[in-house]
């Protein structure tokens, strides 16, 4: 073995490369949602969705999924598991441009990915809160 020590070899300065502007995430505001340029119904229902299910585990989501409802307006329907005393399966419809949320007991996880597949089905069973129209900002 030789007696010469290694050369070390030393790496080119550390350049990081430039972030786009939506992905840069700082200070307290950090597990925020990033919310691409879109409409402010759907940017209200976002943060709604993203508040229901990180301030607590009660909901584990299943699936989700969009539909163009009534002339103009669009729901969100959603599966969810409830985590909390006795567990239990939910259809949960977001409605977009109301806004609102309408909640639907289901017995099992059958039965709740039938009503997800046609929520029709679900009609009368619904519960929830939609904000008033004269409580909606212009």
């Amino acid at each position: 073995m030789s007696s010469r020590p290694l050369a070390v070899r030393r790496p080119a300065a550390y350049v990081p490369l430039p972030l786009p502007a939506r992905t840069r995430r700082s200070g307290m505001g950090a597990n925020r949602p990033t919310v691409l340029a879109t409409d402010e119904a759907m940017q209200h229902w976002h943060r709604a969705f993203h508040q229901l299910h990180t301030e607590s585990n009660a909901y584990t989501v299943v699936g989700l999924r969009m539909e163009l409802a009534a002339p103009g307006g669009r729901c969100v329907f959603e599966i969810a598991q409830y985590n909390q005393a006795g567990g239990g399966w939910l259809l949960i419809a977001w409605e977009v441009d109301v806004p609102g949320i309408q909640f639907c007991d289901c017995a099992d996880r059958k039965e709740a990915l039938a009503l997800f597949a046609e929520p029709s089905r679900a009609s009368g069973r619904w519960y929830g809160v939609r904000l008033a129209q004269s409580h909606r900002s212009a």
